[in-house]
């Protein structure tokens, strides 16, 4: 477990590098003290004022062409528009102490401490059996983006599950594994896997989950495999015990409320034969990328919930065994244009990428 500290150590070592010089006030831990206290404003403004200039802004106008047809209920409609209202305020408030206090352009816009503040809204305002209602926005506009250009991180991760698949089973001298990439996309983790194990003798029967129709049609062109339209919880959910080789979920979980990643990882353990892998991607909401772009440009940034520390991912899959030791020597450097990039290193089967995300490999004993 040493090596597992030292990894989220080396995390949250950058982290801390990226610290703002201007502590948030304890109550902005709640958003509703955070939109209704009077005195983080020379001038006193009213939430009425936050919500109309929120409706006014570009994040305002997606919300209401992008998320609010989903929602069909108006209390929680209410609630989600008060989210997006906190967090486009308090970009705000970070822009007005910077200038107010002669700071530099690294102070303004949102900050390292400010991702937990969210997350914290997030659950405040937004219950689990929610979370699925915000999908179908959320990859809508991911869809044509994700068949472009692949994002580095995110091929990064799907290469180093797809090696670590390989090298595992192929160690154990299979000759056929079945297995499932939960929350599929377009494809690329499910091709990075088959790909992998194309390269031995081990013959692979994978297919795919995701919630978003066009998504999982686009998904299934790419591959040629099955992929089925449905929750990924419902999904295994209906699987026989056992029954699986290899689970992956790759830049999906934070999609589901904390509570439901906990239940997904106790499904898989249940679902997977002994030897059999559970690997995971995400990213983990405090990249600048995340800060300065997503959280107020695109309105599915803001609704997810990002798991952080690594070493807090790791502790939780105590059922699984997870190797992470430096038997693997390696480092890659990641780069996203335009914004920040990372150099990840390998921990045994732990990709740690830093403030942009990590991958883990967990095996079932």
């Amino acid at each position: 477990m040493a090596a597992a500290e030292s990894v989220a150590g080396k995390y949250r070592a950058e982290v801390k590098s990226r610290q703002s010089k201007v502590e948030l006030p304890t109550l902005f831990s709640s958003y509703h003290f955070f939109l209704n206290r009077q005195d983080y404003a020379e001038t006193p403004v009213k939430y009425s004022d936050h919500l109309k200039h929120f409706k006014e802004s570009s994040l305002g106008q997606r919300f209401e062409t992008e998320i609010r047809p989903f929602l069909h209920d108006e209390f929680l409609e209410r609630r989600s528009e008060a989210l997006f209202t906190a967090v486009l305020t308090l970009k705000e408030w970070r822009d007005n102490e910077a200038e107010k206090r002669g700071l530099g352009e690294e102070e303004k816009g949102l900050q390292v401490s400010d991702a937990e503040i969210i997350q914290g809204w997030v659950n405040e305002l937004i219950k689990p059996d929610e979370f699925p209602k915000f999908v179908p926005p959320a990859f809508s506009g991911w869809a044509e983006r994700l068949t472009e250009k692949p994002i580095p991180h995110i091929a990064q991760a799907n290469r180093f599950i797809g090696e670590r698949i390989t090298e595992h089973f192929h160690s154990l001298k299979v000759d056929k594994v079945k297995g499932v990439d939960l929350g599929a996309g377009t494809g690329a983790t499910m091709l990075a896997v088959e790909e992998n194990l194309n390269g031995t003798e081990i013959e692979v029967d994978i297919s795919g989950v995701d919630l978003t129709p066009v998504l999982a049609n686009k998904a299934h062109e790419r591959t040629g495999k099955k992929v089925d339209i449905d929750n990924m919880l419902n999904w295994l959910s209906k699987q026989k015990d056992g029954s699986l080789d290899f689970i992956t979920s790759v830049y999906a979980m934070h999609h589901l409320h904390y509570k439901e990643q906990l239940k997904l990882q106790r499904l898989a353990f249940k679902k997977l034969r002994k030897g059999g892998i559970f690997a995971i991607a995400d990213p983990t909401g405090k990249s600048l990328f995340n800060l300065k772009n997503l959280d107020i440009n695109e309105p599915e940034a803001v609704i997810a919930c990002f798991r952080p520390d690594v070493g807090k991912v790791v502790k939780s899959l105590k059922e699984f065994n997870i190797n992470t030791e430096n038997d693997t020597s390696g480092k890659i450097e990641v780069e996203i244009d335009g914004t920040d990039g990372a150099k990840s290193e390998i921990h045994g089967n732990v990709l740690d990428q830093g403030a942009l995300g990590y991958a883990v490999v967990a095996v079932k004993p």
